[in-house]
């Protein structure tokens, strides 16, 4: 990075509505216009390959009767998993347009799947690729229907096992079983938010979106909506009365998508992941009026919260374990040859990639990261990953994580002491850099 981080400005939105400097990036001239830029275009890892039908069958494979041949798929599949954690940590460390991808993260940990079900560890990575990347610069609706559709969410939230009981496949064979999961978090998490709705809204959408399901083969693999495990008859949502269809579940989800309940709950998490732990309701307001004036745009709701004067304000968000790691290694330019050992140490510290507790996904607030023993692991992590960079510049490191936002007691201490390693371990442990 030329110069490094020049103004506070810059430094404050890399480090806010990013993942933290290179030393390669480029200074950009105006950190607005820095930051609306990355709010067009496409995302490259969006769709990428592996694609979904290739990991469905080989969840189709491991999920089979025990054997030789299953636990041989099971292996794969663990193995698989793990590269792709590490390609998608290599992702945000490099990319370059890091608030675009924090934004990926945002969305991933919203829309929270349970990586480590059997069903779901072979698609996890493909659920981001698919329902989150091609989505983050779409409307809210266009990226619900994509992450509740997808078999991620549908095996982790048991959907694909819900079946109606007057469904012709329950009548036929003598068994139904329905599944509230879906439903309740649809709406509890991702939607219009807790107390918002009644049991009865529940049980009717749980039946609306009965036959919503996964194949694992054949033509149709991947989502499928199976008319013999649908529910029939009408069912009243919401005051709305749906006549029983299999496709119902459509306009139950736009229904969803369009209410000013979902667009106060989608402005709370997003002014308390970028401004704050205790978002002011006026901040929370504006960018709820963004999205309900736009009709649900996400971009419209970003461009909100950069122009909160409160998300200005710098170093009020405590650095996540994912975070803390990912910015230390964005700092250094730290070489793919450690990816796996940085994935490992994110895991270490309490927040392992695509596997959040579930199904709320981690929190956001930093008091759920700032335990004594917590900042005690920190501390190991900084320490150890300082020694790999004993030929690595102190200051202009420092320039480029922090610039003009580094405080002058920081500065002090890494100049209190002589080696690299300690002046580096210094720096990452600093309040100015565990915060952003």
């Amino acid at each position: 990075m030329s110069g490094g981080l020049i103004n506070a400005q810059v430094a404050h939105a890399f480090n806010r509505f990013g993942l933290g400097a290179r030393p390669d990036d480029q200074i950009p001239a105006n950190a607005m216009t820095w930051l609306t830029a990355q709010l067009t275009g496409t995302d490259p890892l969006a769709n990428a390959a592996p694609l979904l039908a290739s990991c469905l069958y080989k969840e189709n494979a491991a999920m089979a009767p025990p054997s030789k041949a299953q636990q041989q798929a099971q292996a794969e599949l663990e193995a698989f998993f793990q590269s792709e954690q590490i390609n998608a940590f290599n992702a945000a460390v490099t990319t370059a347009t890091p608030f675009r991808e924090r934004l990926v993260w945002f969305w991933t940990n919203h829309f929270a799947v349970q990586a480590g079900n059997d069903k779901t560890i072979g698609v996890a990575g493909a659920f981001v690729r698919e329902a989150i990347r091609p989505y983050v610069l779409d409307s809210f609706e266009n990226m619900l229907l994509a992450a509740v559709t997808h078999p991620a969410m549908l095996c982790s939230l048991n959907n694909d096992v819900s079946i109606g009981p007057q469904s012709p496949l329950a009548q036929s064979q003598n068994f139904g079983g329905i599944n509230e999961n879906l439903a309740r978090e649809l709406m509890e998490l991702f939607t219009i938010g807790i107390g918002n709705y009644t049991q009865a809204d529940v049980d009717a959408l749980a039946y609306i979106l009965t036959g919503w399901t996964v194949s694992y083969t054949g033509p149709s693999i991947g989502f499928v909506i199976d008319s013999d495990m649908h529910q029939p008859g009408e069912q009243t949502f919401l005051g709305v009365n749906y006549p029983g269809t299999v496709f119902d579940g459509y306009v139950a989800l736009q229904y969803l998508a369009a209410q000013q309940s979902t667009y106060t709950n989608i402005a709370t998490k997003l002014v308390t992941h970028f401004v704050s732990d205790t978002p002011e309701q006026s901040d929370i307001q504006t960018v709820a009026s963004a999205l309900g004036s736009s009709g649900g745009s996400l971009p419209a709701a970003y461009n909100a919260v950069i122009n909160l004067a409160n998300a200005w304000v710098p170093q009020t968000k405590l650095r996540t374990p994912f975070d803390l790691v990912v910015a230390t290694a964005r700092a250094v330019a730290a070489p793919s040859r450690q990816n796996e050992v940085n994935t490992q140490a994110i895991a270490q510290l309490g927040q392992p990639i695509w596997e959040p507790p579930f199904p709320n996904g981690w929190s956001d607030l930093g008091a759920s990261w700032a335990s004594g023993a917590q900042m005690a692991m920190r501390t190991n992590f900084v320490n150890n990953f300082c020694k790999y960079y004993a030929g690595a510049n102190p200051a202009n490191t420092a320039n480029t994580a922090l610039g003009a936002l580094i405080s002058p007691a920081t500065v002090a201490m890494m100049a209190e002491v002589s080696s690299v390693h300690d002046k580096l371990t210094i720096l990452f442990c600093s309040p100015d850099f565990q915060r952003r």
